[in-house]
């Protein structure tokens, strides 16, 4: 007669009395494409959506897409309960602002979290160099510590980035920069209210007060350039 050991036992009192936690390890996938190729070497994390706090899935650095565009992420945590689990990708330079992936609710960590592939869209203010010289959320004239709160507490430190390159931009109007730059938040929120709110405040303060850092952006433009910091 086979033998069975007291951790194989004890494993299968534990997939009786706690279901939930009887699976510890999956896997999420997610692919990303723009205009029609894949997105390569771009950072993806992944979140369960918690009121208050987003635990990680999978690695907490997050993986890099690969050739094909498509990153997999494995959890190896005990979870009380079915993860929320939602995905992030990072822009790096190719022309796309960060996204949010719908979100699986209440997701069974038996089986692969797949979100199938995604058809980002192009915005040129996330193009090369993008953010690599940013100052962070707040206008340059705030001290570096009060703009690294703002940036910290919001969590917008790609959209900030690409509002500040678009201000820089003599063909654009100021409220066409502030625009994107709401959008841009609001995708990112993927419809949490209290983000959505700071991203509302954000958008008031530069609709309300963007003018100077608008015009301090163009210092290589004519004077139609600047005159678009007050449209």
């Amino acid at each position: 007669m086979k033998s069975v050991s007291s951790s194989s036992t004890a494993t299968a009192f534990l997939s009786l009395l706690l279901p939930s936690l009887a699976f510890a390890g999956f896997t999420t996938e997610a692919c990303f494409e723009l205009n029609g190729g894949p997105i390569v070497g771009a950072l993806v994390k992944c979140w369960d959506d918690d009121y208050g706090w987003d635990d990680r899935v999978g690695p907490s650095g997050g993986v890099l897409t690969g050739d094909d565009g498509c990153a997999s992420l494995y959890d190896n945590q005990w979870w009380w309960e079915s993860p929320d689990v939602y995905c992030v990708i990072d822009p790096n330079g190719d022309c796309f602002p960060e996204t949010t992936t719908p979100t699986k609710n209440n997701h069974k960590t038996r089986r692969k979290a797949n979100f199938g592939t995604l058809q980002l869209s192009y915005d040129d203010d996330y193009c090369g160099d993008f953010g690599y010289d940013n100052n962070g959320c707040g206008t340059a004239f705030f001290p570096s510590w009060l703009r690294d709160t703002l940036t910290d507490v919001s969590g917008f430190e790609n959209q900030c980035a690409a509002h500040d390159t678009c201000y820089g931009v003599c063909l654009k109007t100021r409220s066409e920069c502030d625009s994107d730059f709401y959008d841009d938040m609001l995708a990112t929120c993927a419809g949490q209210d209290n983000c959505e709110f700071l991203g509302f405040l954000y958008f008031q303060a530069v609709d309300q007060f963007g003018y100077d850092s608008c015009a301090a952006s163009r210092g290589n433009c004519d004077q139609a350039g600047l005159v678009r910091c007050n449209q």
